[in-house]
């Protein structure tokens, strides 16, 4: 997997304020995925945004001559980078949905899904597993 990252340095201060990011196999260079871009929110409405995003695709297009294909993602409620993929002409190609429960939702849940019965261990294939450590 090849990953290049692009960010964007405050000259007063030295602070990263703004990066995006890109990946994909070299053995699928045609393919490219736009991973992140994001914005301190000190510096957004600023146009960074766009303007790293841009800067990584001429790069993309100078660079990587197999690339027939940019992908990226985009949540529905982050409405100023939608704007910035629709404006650069990206197009819906696969919808999603993620779904969030607030964890203070979850014991009550569990509890009235699992009647009960605790869940602590986890059987599989005949191998009790337990969580070794929490990721956040």
């Amino acid at each position: 997997l090849v990953h290049w990252t692009l960010v964007l340095q405050e000259k007063s201060t030295g602070h990263l304020v703004a990066y995006t990011d890109i990946t994909w196999h070299p053995e699928q260079p045609q393919l490219i995925h736009q991973e992140n871009t994001g914005v301190l929110a000190t510096h957004r409405n600023l146009g960074l945004g766009r303007w790293l995003k841009a800067a990584m695709l001429e790069k993309i297009l100078l660079n990587i001559p197999e690339a027939r294909f940019v992908r990226t993602k985009n949540a529905d409620m982050n409405a100023p980078m939608l704007k910035i993929n629709t404006e650069l002409g990206f197009k819906p190609h696969i919808a999603e949905a993620r779904w969030q429960i607030e964890t203070s939702q979850l014991k009550f849940n569990l509890e009235r899904t699992t009647s009960g019965q605790s869940i602590g261990k986890v059987k599989h294939l005949g191998e009790t597993l337990q969580p070794e450590r929490t990721l956040l």
